[in-house]
């Protein structure tokens, strides 16, 4: 992503979360909302929300300050859309079609430490948690995504989803794990 302007981070109103306007280099603008966290007194795990729970009423029943929207689900049931596991073990979930189900990234914690890869890079049966999702934007510091490559399917396989979400632009999350 190319940054034409990027406006001070504002103090947050609570918790750990910074945001800034920025402008692209094709004049759109778009909001930026930063959280930075201790690896060592935060802890990093999935959780599946069941149906289509809304994040902001899960996170304050549980008691969460903040968490990361990831992953899809399947309309109208709201089960997951890709592979989720949690403490090693498969949660019920929509898997992505082939030949996409072995290449689309993901988000793979183990004790605690969070690695991104494609799923083929990643044991089959991984302990820990698990939430493939994609698309891959940026790998070891330098932008991967290309939209005329398509090299997740996420064009090729809209079918799957309610428009292709490559096409325009579209709220992202991205988790940036530190080197061990």
């Amino acid at each position: 992503m190319a940054l034409a302007s990027l406006e001070p981070l504002r103090p947050p109103r609570s918790g750990r979360v910074r945001s800034a306007r920025i402008e692209l280099a094709d004049g759109a603008r778009t909001m930026v909302h930063v959280a930075r966290y201790d690896v060592e007194t935060t802890e990093l795990r999935v959780a599946v929300l069941r149906g289509q729970a809304r994040l902001e009423d899960w996170c304050a029943a549980r008691g969460h300050e903040e968490a990361l929207v990831g992953g899809f689900f399947v309309r109208p049931d709201g089960l997951p859309l890709g592979e989720v596991r949690t403490r090693g073990v498969a949660r019920r979930h929509v898997p992505f079609d082939a030949p996409w189900d072995a290449v689309r990234a993901c988000v793979h914690v183990r004790g605690g430490s969070a690695s991104i890869a494609r799923r083929g890079e990643i044991e089959a049966a991984p302990p820990g948690d698990l939430l493939q999702a994609g698309p891959l934007l940026v790998h070891d510091g330098s932008a991967v995504f290309s939209r005329a490559e398509d090299a997740e399917g996420f064009s090729a396989g809209e079918s799957q989803f309610d428009s292709d979400i490559t096409d325009g632009r579209y709220p992202r999350a991205a988790l940036k794990p530190l080197p061990p």
